[in-house]
């Protein structure tokens, strides 16, 4: 009525069963709340389980320990715990991000695999796409460990920092696109420059 174009793309997910492998049933009584589960772990970890954690044609098993594994291990250890390590070290190193620009020549110039990322959204591939940022987590926290810019020893310690804060904030984009409650935490923090504890590990 609006002249608003139809999707022209449909999306037929796969069944969601409880733990055992059994489909869900009122009669049988292993129905999953969906209300309850936000009450009890938050919209955010709940929303990432069921975009990374269940497949997304096939069936697949619906499990409270899954949720609490993946979050906990996927955004509190790793992408949670990177942000905090660097903003730390940024912070206390009294690094100047402000007026940097990145160019190709760059000695420490690196990049996100950002159009793969982008290509598995487009497909649906959400399980390739939790791999891939899993993926850049990794690679810069070895970077930090390999390049130690906490080290006085370090004399590049700025240009490494800077680089992984400007990398971090395009990284931070696919996240806030799933953790919608807090992507202006996110924001705030990459914007405060100082360690920040984002994420609450769920039990």
């Amino acid at each position: 009525a609006n002249d608003i174009p139809q999707t022209k793309d449909i999306l037929v997910h796969g069944m969601i069963l409880d733990s055992k492998g059994q489909k869900m049933s009122k009669t049988i009584g292993n129905v999953v709340d969906p209300v309850e589960q936000v009450r009890r772990y938050g919209a955010d970890p709940l929303r990432y389980y069921l975009a990374f954690g269940l497949n997304t044609y096939s069936d697949s098993k619906y499990s409270e320990e899954d949720l609490r594994t993946i979050w906990n291990a996927d955004i509190v250890d790793g992408f949670g715990n990177l942000i905090a390590r660097m903003l730390h070290l940024i912070d206390i190193r009294k690094v100047d991000v402000n007026f940097i620009t990145l160019l190709p020549a760059d000695k420490y110039a690196i990049g996100i695999k950002q159009e793969e990322i982008e290509n598995a959204f487009t497909a649906y591939d959400l399980k390739e796409v939790r791999r891939l940022l899993n993926e850049e987590v990794f690679h810069l926290n070895k970077w930090i460990n390999d390049s130690k810019p906490y080290s006085v020893d370090c004399a590049d310690y700025a240009a490494i920092l800077n680089t992984m804060y400007w990398t971090l904030n395009m990284l931070a984009t696919f996240y806030r696109m799933i953790l919608k409650d807090h992507r202006d935490k996110i924001g705030q923090a990459l914007a405060d420059k100082r360690k920040a504890v984002l994420f609450k590990r769920i039990v």
